[in-house]
């Protein structure tokens, strides 16, 4: 995804944009809005999270008042009071629509060219058999055999587990918590996980549960796709994903679109090519996206009161079983996010850092017993404050898996070197 930069000046006069038909309340989409540095100016990055937009938009600060103001309800007057009264300056009505015409042409308004282009994209998402990798050449290398490169650093000691051998007489591994950050900064973590199953894996199929990050209808979201990433392709157990969806029904497939962009799963299925090696196009995943049921669930005595909760783990169990097949389960799952950038008001510290990390080892011990409904009460106490976006897959989880013990492997933080956030992962191994 390129950048565009919208910085019209926005006192002088100009011809007003060519617009068929005038937006005269704009509305902004949900954007995620990213504070940046360019050439020493300060800027906003304005990211689609749902990638139907090309281009990730940067403006400078007085433009971010602007689009603030593109809530639905402003007019064009409306919004040239607001600029007045916030910075004292004449604001013209041609720069706002010129504002306007460029973010709708970059698909960031809520109006009919981003509707066309959205049913578009979805539409052809649908259609494929392939669900093609969306992070290559940015989240990890996008040529083969520098990708295999970079994945054998992640293992390489001190900070990664060294290459996996196959353990005569060891216990198959019959689970995974692994990360979902990105590589760069959790790659050696991922790489103690795998390190684990390569050692001791006799899985024929790969349930990988993968943490959404943006809004869908429904909790759980499966896809038939293959998975292409540039070391090949992995295909998706069909049958399995049928069988799936014919016990907790249709509903599963609701959101599919949501796997387009989602990194979590894609970020699995390239550890476990890179693991598996020419046997990976043989060896089948089932993808399925698991969306937030914290608020839901915690009024309630815990997720398992949810029907659908509920009825998702009775399905995948029963699919476990009546399959016939050696199944090994993957939560792909990062833990706390804490810090000013996601809502604190504290700077992180060493001592801030710390206590986190001694919370999250606590957290992590029901993880390793395997029970799911302590896992959950010690993430939802005190409506959750670190933030644990691993929650719903990892409850998932450690719910479905037929193992009677976890091991922790690796525990790790990605802390901002400025104090202002940290993201902290783990691997663990279930047999």
């Amino acid at each position: 995804m390129g950048f565009a930069s919208i910085t019209p000046s926005l006192q002088r006069p100009a011809a007003p944009a060519e617009t068929a038909m005038p937006i005269e309340r704009p509305k902004l989409r949900n954007l995620e809005p990213i504070p940046t540095q360019v050439e020493g100016r300060q800027m906003i990055a304005l990211r689609d999270p749902y990638h139907f937009a090309e281009q990730t938009v940067l403006v400078p600060e007085e433009v971010f008042f602007i689009l603030t103001l593109f809530d639905g309800q402003h007019t064009v007057l409306d919004i040239q009071a607001e600029y007045m009264r916030r910075f004292g300056d004449l604001l013209f009505s041609d720069r706002v629509r010129q504002i306007i015409e460029q973010m709708d042409e970059a698909c960031l308004l809520e109006s009919e060219r981003f509707e066309s282009r959205k049913k578009r994209v979805e539409v052809e998402f649908r259609a494929a058999r392939i669900r093609k990798s969306s992070h290559a050449g940015a989240a990890y290398e996008d040529d083969p055999a520098k990708l295999s490169a970079q994945l054998d650093g992640f293992f390489a000691p001190p900070d990664g587990p060294g290459k996996p051998s196959p353990q005569v007489g060891a216990k198959p591994v019959k689970g995974l918590v692994a990360p979902h950050i990105d590589l760069l900064r959790g790659g050696p973590c991922y790489a103690w996980a795998y390190h684990a199953l390569g050692q001791a894996c006799n899985a024929e199929v790969f349930v990988i549960l993968g943490t959404v990050h943006i809004p869908t209808r429904q909790l759980f979201t499966a896809t038939r796709k293959t998975f292409e990433t540039p070391l090949g392709l992995m295909h998706t157990d069909r049958r399995f994903v049928d069988a799936l969806a014919r016990s907790y029904g249709e509903r599963l497939f609701e959101d599919e679109f949501a796997h387009k962009i989602e990194h979590t799963i894609e970020f699995q299925v390239v550890f476990l090519q890179h693991l598996l090696g020419p046997s990976a196009i043989r060896t089948p995943i089932v993808p399925i996206l698991c969306s937030s049921f914290l608020e839901q669930a915690k009024g309630k005595g815990g997720p398992l009161a949810l029907p659908e909760v509920k009825g998702f783990v009775a399905a995948l169990k029963d699919t476990i079983t009546s399959s016939g097949k050696r199944v090994c389960l993957i939560a792909s799952a990062d833990l706390a996010h804490v810090g000013p950038r996601f809502g604190d008001q504290q700077r992180l510290s060493p001592g801030v850092l710390s206590l986190v990390e001694s919370e999250d080892r606590e957290m992590l011990k029901h993880v390793e017993r395997v029970d799911a409904d302590a896992f959950f009460q010690a993430v939802a106490k005190e409506d959750d404050p670190r933030r644990i976006c691993g929650l719903p897959p990892m409850y998932v989880l450690l719910s479905a898996i037929a193992a009677t013990e976890g091991k922790l492997l690796r525990y790790a933080q990605a802390a901002d070197l400025d104090g202002l956030s940290c993201v902290t992962f783990a691997a663990t191994s279930f047999v």
